[in-house]
Parts: structure tokens; C-alpha cells; sequence
């Protein structure tokens, strides 16, 4: 699919919008591993808490960290 240099997304063909979408939205969005909560922003520690199914997990690599009592800064620390 050839979209000229200038083009505006709204007049991109659907399945370049999709696309898009998907890669904004599934790849670079931070996801709780749980629940998949959308993490818009966060900063300083990368072991972060899910406001909607209280799960810590690494914000590093993903990983859950509910069976480490969790929390997940011995894990950051490590990972």
C-alpha cells in the first residue's frame, strides 16, 4: 500500500489504520499481564501495581509477580 509523503491518517485505506492502531494500542501500550489494564505512563520503579486486579508485576519484562507475595521489586531488581 503507497501513501504519499504529506498524507493525513484520516485518509489512509483501513487496513493501514489498523495496523497502526494495533501497534500503538497492543505492542507499544503497557499491559498489566493480569487483567490487561492499559499503563499509559508511569515513573521512577519499574515494579509497578494494578489499580484494577491488584497485581505487581515488572514492568521490565512483564512477568506477574503475584506469586513472589506480591510485590514486584525483588524481581525488578533481578530482572
Amino acid at each position: 500500500i503507497e501513501i504519499p509523503d504529506g498524507d493525513l491518517p484520516g485518509n489512509w485505506p483501513d487496513k493501514v489504520r489498523l495496523h497502526k492502531n494495533h501497534i500503538a494500542e497492543e505492542i507499544l501500550t503497557l499491559h498489566c499481564p493480569s487483567c490487561s489494564q492499559a499503563f499509559l505512563d508511569f515513573t521512577n520503579c519499574f515494579a509497578l501495581w494494578c489499580s484494577r486486579c491488584d497485581t505487581a508485576f515488572c514492568a521490565y519484562c512483564q512477568q506477574n509477580c503475584r506469586n513472589e507475595n506480591n510485590d514486584a521489586h525483588n524481581h525488578v531488581f533481578k530482572c
